[in-house]
């Protein structure tokens, strides 16, 4: 057409958009499937022999939080041309996601019940294994 200019959009952040869009997608109906759980659940939620403990998860949480931080810090040190400095805190980034991992790890193999012990089992080890996946695919990029 005459006149008309043609405008494209850039691959990467519309990639970055419709990643995101699945991941949202992925988790969220991962969180319904839980909730519906819950509310059809005849017994106490969690059941009685779930015993994980809660300071030592919400420090390791923390940590995969503060993760967020320091690659953000990363590209910037890249933006800036610090190549040595993206390194070390694209390493703290990657050591604070091993650790959150390593906690996940001691998390399932220290808890008293299983995937098919009852429907809360099932889905702790669904949505703790998908996200640990997920945590796993941010260390290897």
């Amino acid at each position: 057409m005459l006149g008309v200019s043609e405008r494209r959009l850039e691959l990467l952040p519309v990639g970055t958009v419709v990643w995101l869009a699945s991941e949202v997608t992925f988790f969220g109906s991962l969180f319904g499937a839980y909730y519906a759980m819950r509310s059809a659940a005849p017994g106490p939620w969690p059941p009685a022999d779930v015993e994980l403990d809660r300071v030592v998860t919400g420090v390791a949480t923390l940590l995969l939080v503060a993760s967020s931080g320091t690659i953000q810090l990363a590209v910037r040190a890249l933006a800036d041309g610090h190549r040595p400095q993206f390194r070390r805190r694209l390493a703290v980034t990657a050591g604070l996601a091993v650790l959150f991992l390593a906690n996940q790890a001691h998390e399932w193999s220290a808890a008293g019940f299983g995937p098919s012990s009852h429907p809360y089992g099932s889905a702790f080890f669904v949505m703790t294994g998908f996200h640990g996946l997920h945590v796993t695919g941010g260390v290897v990029a």
